[in-house]
């Protein structure tokens, strides 16, 4: 999952969307010096990433991809899946996407010099360049692709992925629909029982 599928599940489960996306930045397991509701988004981050890589949709979805870049495939899956949900935003939430976007670079914005540089660096890219919601059109994975194919290294040949995406595009979105609410009940699911745990 990339940033809007994050920022949903967040939502759904009412977590921490900082936490959602602090996810991506927090090292190592000792979650003591962040707050409660940090540390459980960032926490629920790892377990949508881990449920995700671990589905058998996902694992047909990366049957897609040319040999030689499989192994770029579940980096790739991320952020289509992001534009998959853009575009059936209306069967997930009761916001429509761009409502939710507003709110959503709102609530991030809020203490945003509070996490670190590379956190107030990625969400000034966000919000300047409209991510969320550009995921809605293909171009828009296209460009997520290739800044993430320039800024990491190792990752040059991500940007080829482009083309197996798009010439799978109808089989993907039945493999997300088939998946994505799964992934939704069971990030709901597991957040209620952690808060059940910390209540006793």
């Amino acid at each position: 999952m990339n940033y809007l599928a994050h920022l949903h599940l967040a939502s759904v489960t009412q977590t921490s969307m900082e936490g959602a996306i602090l996810g991506d930045f927090f090292k190592g397991s000792k979650f003591d010096a962040l707050p409660a509701n940090l540390a459980l988004a960032v926490r629920l981050h790892r377990k949508i990433d881990s449920w995700t890589d671990d589905d058998e949709a996902v694992k047909e979805a990366k049957q897609f991809f040319r040999p030689d870049l499989r192994r770029f495939a579940g980096i790739a899956l991320d952020v289509c899946w992001d534009h998959c949900l853009a575009n059936a935003f209306h069967e997930h939430h009761h916001l429509s996407r761009t409502a939710f976007v507003t709110e959503a670079y709102a609530v991030l914005s809020r203490d945003v010099k509070a996490h670190g540089a590379s956190y107030e660096r990625l969400l000034s890219f966000m919000i300047e360049y409209d991510w969320l919601n550009g995921y809605a059109d293909f171009e828009g994975v296209r460009r997520a692709l290739q800044g993430l194919s320039r800024r990491r290294p190792g990752l040059g040949p991500l940007a080829e992925c482009a083309p197996d995406l798009e010439a799978n595009r109808d089989a993907l979105n039945d493999l997300f629909r088939s998946f994505y609410p799964k992934l939704s009940a069971s990030a709901q699911s597991w957040v209620q029982q952690e808060r059940a745990q910390a209540e006793h």
